[in-house]
Parts: C-alpha cells; structure tokens; sequence
C-alpha cells in the first residue's frame, strides 16, 4: 500500500557505512542484532559498538520515524471506512455489539493510556547530549 523505506530514504544520517545502513534497515524491520549483524555482513559484536554510537542511534531512529509516518498515512487513508464501519456498530439495536464496538475503540486508540511508544531522538547530537547527562 505505501512506499517501502529504501536506503535513499532521508531518514538516515550521513556519515554511515553500507554495513551500518543495511544494519539500520534490518533492525528496523525487525530483525534481531544477530540477524541484522549477519544482513550487514558484520559481527554481532560489531553491531553492538555501533548500537552504542549516537549518530547509528540517530539513524536508526530517524529510519524508524519515518516507518510510523508511512504507517499512520496507511492508517489515516483507511480510517475513514473503519471509522464508518466502527459506527455502524456503536449504533447497533444490540447492547452487547454496542459496548464491544465502543471497548474496542477506546482500548485500541492508544491515546487514553498514553500507550504509543516514544522514540529517541532522531539527532546524533541530541543523543549524545543525552548520554553526557544534559
């Protein structure tokens, strides 16, 4: 439905090698530290001294920002057919379709429990400024 995160993407920071892009993009897909240290043709070892770097912390963030606001545009072109079919269910004859349509958006939202995750910031500097304890 939307477009892939490609390693032309302006999420990731200069100054990277190819191994550590392609580290980003495998974690940032999913893949564990062995997993995205083997894509990246490095040790895990390896990928745990750059996982320690504020600029690979940056891109890898940045990489993942920009994953969330692909998924939100998907989310926001299908949003209003849900939401059409969510209303449809809040204005049921039947009280127990009613509450189960109402649970579910209300636990689902996220926003009443403040249950999206935060993510780092997207700036080796800011994270560096972070680790020196500003």
């Amino acid at each position: 439905m939307g477009k892939q995160l490609t390693k032309n993407d302006d999420s990731l920071q200069a100054g990277l090698t190819p191994e550590q892009e392609l580290a980003v993009f495998a974690l940032a897909s999913g893949a564990s530290d062995t997993q995205a240290a083997s894509q990246a043709g490095v040790s895990r070892q390896a990928l745990w001294q750059w996982r320690q770097k504020p600029e690979f912390q940056a891109a890898l963030n940045g990489v993942r920002q920009a994953q969330r606001e692909q998924w939100q545009a998907q989310a926001e072109a299908l949003s209003e057919r849900a939401l059409a079919i969510m209303a449809r269910a809040l204005d049921s004859e039947d009280d127990a379709m009613r509450y189960k349509a109402a649970s579910f958006v209300l636990e689902k939202s996220g926003l009443l429990a403040g249950s999206l995750p935060k993510i780092g910031p997207t700036s080796a500097s800011m994270i560096a400024l972070t680790q020196w304890g500003f």
